[in-house]
């Protein structure tokens, strides 16, 4: 999945972080971080290519935001390894584990 590869750097964990909160600029985002904003155009390129971000191109300014069908695919990939793909709503075990009995 190239969105986990892509959330492999805490730098580009820190941006999804803060686009959660709303959509910003690529300069706001830059100005965040002690690195160059070449640096941080290709965190924002590399969360562009695993779906996780949008752009949106608006006079002289880029406006970044979380692209939900990217942020959709990891959650639901997340629940899948949580709960099985049997949908049942119940946490999966962990080796060893029988149920829901051996958690309490």
């Amino acid at each position: 999945m190239h969105s986990l590869h892509a959330l492999g750097d805490p730098t580009r964990q820190r941006i999804v972080e803060m686009l959660a909160a709303g959509t910003l600029t690529s300069g706001d985002i830059a100005r965040r971080f002690d690195v160059s904003a070449p640096a941080v155009s290709q965190h924002l390129k590399t969360l562009r290519a695993a779906g996780l971000v949008r752009v949106r191109p608006q006079a002289q300014k880029r406006f970044y935001e979380l692209d939900p069908r990217g942020v959709q695919e990891l959650t639901d990939w997340v629940a899948r390894i949580r709960y099985g793909s049997g949908g049942s709503g119940t946490l999966c075990c962990f080796p060893g584990e029988t149920g829901a009995s051996s958690r309490r």
